[in-house]
């Protein structure tokens, strides 16, 4: 096995090791970078001959080259001229990231016809194969690199449209970029072709190695230039100053390398990952700025699902790029042959870890669905006491359903890409055991919680009583809650230690209805009336769900008029939802019935059961049948008689 497939000599014995093996490169390269540089005098005087021989060389491929080119850069610019108005409107988009991806597909769409008439061009009327090294298929491929390119760059500095500007710099500062992005682009490009060209002429392969060494200094030279520039006049953060020098300073080393071993797989790759690396750190930021300046929920549910994609794709596409640019050929990682089939399941692999981050975002944005109320509908009591119970469940069973997602298919994708997985398995059933055996309060934590949401004990917002702690419920995780007092203290609880619950935030309310006839209405009808009336009311969902105990009916009747009452105890917090339900009830069996109410009709009060106050504790009074009793007297001694003299 040699070290490189380029010039670098010595083969490299298969017992070596890694260190022996970068010693030997870094030898080799140290032995040619001298050799480059001191062919640098030599190489410029051969450039300055092979220009100055081309144009009497093959006048005509030059000629049909330059018509290529023409005919190419003409479709271009004309797709671009009639695309103009959509990508002006594109431009304006509310939303920054549909109009970049319109402002995008108006550049592809160009790009495309450039491609496919330099396409037709070249395989038509000059019959060259894909890929031919000609001088006029060359030209052909650089110019439309070259294009694309500038379509990034166009993308990025956005001079027609600042509030689209990706990079933060003013509008001088854009154009000057532009300027001289552009420039760079097209020297190096035009280095390439030309030096493909010269090198099937018999160009000495010294001096092509210095000249590429030579156009790469130059031309990072240039770019750090037009960086420190912008950041020194154009506002150019200091961290995009610093990101953008060191890239640039990491391809123009490897195009060096390339130049030096014959290899540019590095280089190819390297531009390949800063690319993809810019296009999905830029997709992302934009998606962001657009999820904050959109103010529609669901138009925000898609924008965060895209991306998710966004993220996931730009990661596969650089661990597939890395992967076939740097490792491919390392020694001892791939047998003959085997990194196609590898690329096959990295392939596999990828499709599976964009397939479940995708249903993973999607997952995550049905529950922000299901836990915001509908923009137009009114919010019924119903809906918001739904909306409670969902806002205390969904959270939990989101983690877990996506937790077991990514458990899942990060196991698949080991075991696709040729990972045995059984050691995994089995040293997470172990690491699983002792977990359980150690973690037994966190279980009965987590099953109690489950256990109050299902039992819908308490809901977030409510004030709450548990173990002589009262407060509102200000936060419910997946093991325990917490609770704000009238102090400003914050009470974490968990659900194994809450024991019973007192809430107070669901009051009782009295309801009565009361339907008065201006006539006497026989016993039978007013009894069937009753029920039907009784069933009527049971059969609402939203007040079977908050009537407590059982609901009473009484009729009062003399001799000039009968009236019907009904009353019952429900929550405080759907009375005003149940006085509407039960007046349109009342009404509806009333008229099923044949009955008229007398004058206004329904009367209907609602009032709050208030609890009654604990009794006063303190010294309990005396009986009033126990007379006081006297206060004791102790009696005087009578004085002692003086002695009697003798």
């Amino acid at each position: 096995m040699t070290l490189s497939q380029g010039r670098f000599p010595g083969p490299v014995a298969p017992a070596a090791s890694p260190f022996d093996v970068l010693q030997a490169g870094l030898t080799a390269l140290w032995n040619e970078a001298l050799a480059t540089l001191l062919a640098v005098p030599g190489a410029i005087v051969d450039a300055a001959q092979a220009l100055a021989h081309l144009p009497r060389a093959d006048g005509a491929r030059l000629i049909e080259t330059l018509a290529v080119m023409a005919a190419v850069m003409a479709g271009y610019w004309i797709t671009r001229r009639l695309l103009a108005p959509l990508r002006l409107r594109a431009g304006a988009h509310t939303v920054p990231f549909a109009a970049l991806v319109r402002q995008a597909g108006c550049d592809l769409a160009a790009l495309a016809v450039a491609a496919l008439i330099g396409r037709v061009l070249l395989a038509r009327w000059l019959g060259l194969p894909a890929g031919a090294p000609d001088l006029p298929a060359l030209a052909a491929v650089a110019l439309v690199r070259f294009l694309l390119g500038l379509g990034i760059a166009r993308f990025f500095f956005q001079v027609e449209f600042p509030g689209l500007r990706l990079v933060a710099v003013d509008d001088a500062g854009a154009s000057r970029g532009l300027r001289w992005t552009v420039a760079l682009l097209a020297a190096g490009h035009a280095h390439s072709v030309l030096l493909a060209v010269a090198r099937a002429d018999g160009f000495p392969a010294a001096s092509a190695r210095a000249l590429t060494v030579l156009v790469a200094a130059l031309l990072l030279a240039a770019a750090l230039r037009l960086i420190a520039d912008l950041r020194r006049r154009h506002r150019l953060p200091r961290l995009v100053a610093a990101i953008g020098a060191a890239a640039a300073s990491i391809i123009a080393g490897l195009w060096v390398w390339g130049a030096l071993s014959g290899e540019f797989r590095l280089f190819h790759g390297m531009v390949g990952t800063v690319a993809i690396l810019l296009v999905g750190w830029t997709l992302d930021q934009v998606i962001a700025l657009s999820i904050e300046a959109s103010r529609r929920p669901a138009e925000m549910r898609r924008l965060f699902v895209t991306r998710v994609v966004v993220d996931a794709l730009a990661v596969t596409l650089i661990a597939r790029v890395l992967i076939e640019f740097w490792f491919a050929d390392a020694p001892g990682w791939f047998e003959p042959g085997g990194f196609a089939v590898f690329s096959r399941r990295l392939t596999l692999a990828s499709i599976l870890l964009v397939g479940g981050l995708w249903i993973c975002a999607m997952i995550h944005v049905w529950v922000q669905a299901r836990l915001t109320p509908p923009e137009a509908a009114p919010a019924s009591a119903e809906a918001t006491a739904s909306r409670a119970r969902l806002s205390t469940i969904l959270p939990i069973v989101r983690f877990a359903a996506i937790a077991i997602i990514l458990l899942v298919v990060g196991l698949m994708m080991l075991s696709i890409v040729g990972v045995d997985i059984t050691p995994l398995m089995a040293g997470a059933g172990i690491v699983g055991l002792a977990v359980s055996l150690g973690s037994q309060t966190l279980v009965k934590d987590i099953v109690s919680g489950v256990f109050y949401m299902i039992d819908d004990v308490f809901r977030l917002g409510e004030t709450i009583e548990s173990n002589s702690r009262r407060g509102q419920l200000e936060h419910i995780s997946a093991r325990s809650v917490r609770l704000r007092d009238n102090d400003g203290r914050l009470h974490t609880i968990p659900f194994g230690d809450l024991g019973t619950v007192t809430n107070y935030s669901r009051r009782l309310a009295r309801f009565r209805a009361r339907v008065a006839f201006a006539t006497t209405i026989e016993d039978a009808t007013l009894a069937g009336f009753r029920q039907s009336l009784r069933a009527a009311l049971r059969s609402d969902k939203l007040l079977q769900s908050g009537i407590i105990g059982t609901i009473a009916t009484e009729a009062h009747a003399d001799a000039a008029r009968t009236a019907v009452e009904v009353s019952f105890v429900l929550g405080a917090g759907i009375a005003a939802q149940a006085e509407v339900v039960a007046r349109r009830l009342i009404a509806e069996e009333l008229r099923e019935a044949g009955l008229a109410p007398d004058g206004d009709g329904i009367a209907i009060t609602v009032e709050e059961i208030t609890p009654s106050p604990p009794p006063a504790t303190g010294p309990r009074p005396p009986s009033p049948q126990a007379a006081p009793e006297p206060p004791s007297v102790t009696p005087t001694p009578p004085p002692t008689p003086p002695p009697t003299p003798p």
